[in-house]
């Protein structure tokens, strides 16, 4: 395949994903996963018995969100936000949450 075909392809799944990317980060938000991380509560398991959650969906939201440069996944397994994952916070100043969950729907 040529490098011309890769990166038209590239670009093309990059905008077949955007809507799980949109998804994912929208059902984070809603769930309020970026205020429970900040509380320190950064475990799959007490991060589902908070939310109502399944441990095991729970946990593939959490890697997406790793995926998407919103939180990282400690050595201990523990989750983290990063600087942009606060920004989902709601009681960041800049927050944008709610147009996530707005756009997510």
């Amino acid at each position: 395949m040529s490098e011309t075909v890769v990166q038209r392809a590239t670009e093309l799944l990059e905008m077949i994903e955007g809507k799980w990317t949109t998804q994912a980060i929208g059902v984070a938000a809603e769930l309020g996963i970026p205020d429970h991380l900040a509380r320190g509560i950064d475990r799959t398991a007490p991060l589902a018995a908070s939310t109502g959650c399944d441990a095991d969906a729970l946990e593939r939201l959490l890697r997406a969100l790793v995926s998407l440069g919103l939180c990282r996944q400690r050595l201990d397994r523990s989750f983290e936000l990063t600087e942009v994952g606060e920004l989902l916070r709601d009681d960041e100043g800049a927050s944008l949450r709610s147009w996530a969950i707005w756009s997510a729907r």
